[in-house]
């Protein structure tokens, strides 16, 4: 009679184990299961670039978040430029591996003001992700910018060619937002003699803005 007693206790706990286990494993595959869908959805990007960081440790001036359930992985940069050309650049390699979710979304930290540039007047940057003093918003990407209440300007105070902000390419599909409460996001400053004063949207491409605003932006 003991003999079988040990034998249930033993089949017990062991029925106790595995139930311990496939719950535990369904639980992760729940969570895992949950954040594809969500960066599948539209509701959370493949990536997030904060640009312009005054907060970040690291001494080649990027910090790394990695993901969660309900966060994808940040990348945190002191430098406006370096962070955006690494955004898009990322924007890229999700597209060339033909990713299920290709978002790629960049918020702004801090004020973004184009630098003093001897050709073309001022510039956001130089390299992967910009063109003639502009951002370029290549073929195919998928991008999210948040203004997140700060201002993203051109700075220009004459007219000249390519003086505008943004140009995006066919196939991309790019949104503007602002997350922030009071809504002071925008973007300014662009002053150009060969296009719109601000945004150049391609044929084919697709622009979305649900926030932020777009405003001092000039075409002589």
């Amino acid at each position: 009679m003991e003999g079988k007693q040990k034998i249930l206790r033993d089949l017990s706990l062991k029925s106790l184990t595995v139930l311990i286990v496939v719950t535990l494993f369904c639980g992760l595959f729940t969570l895992l299961n949950n954040r594809e869908t969500a960066m599948a959805a539209g509701t959370m990007p493949a990536v997030e670039f904060v640009i312009g960081a005054t907060d970040v440790t690291s001494a080649d001036g990027v910090d790394y978040t990695e993901a969660t359930d309900t966060t994808p992985e940040r990348y945190t940069f002191s430098s406006h430029a370096t962070g955006w050309s690494n955004a898009y650049s990322k924007a890229v390699e999700l597209v060339n591996k033909k990713a299920r979710n290709k978002e790629v979304k960049v918020i702004l930290a801090t004020d973004w003001i184009a630098g003093t540039n001897a050709t073309y007047t001022t510039a956001f940057g130089t390299g992967n992700g910009f063109a003639s003093g502009i951002f370029l918003i290549g073929n195919n990407v998928v991008m999210t910018l948040d203004l997140a209440g700060h201002t993203l300007s051109r700075n220009l105070s004459a007219a000249r060619a390519t003086g505008h902000i943004m140009q995006i390419n066919s196939g991309s599909d790019f949104t503007i937002m602002d997350s922030s409460a009071d809504k002071t996001g925008q973007i300014t400053g662009g002053y150009s003699t060969d296009f719109l004063g601000c945004i150049n949207n391609k044929e084919g491409a697709k622009l979305t803005i649900n926030g932020g605003k777009i405003t001092g932006n000039k075409v002589k």
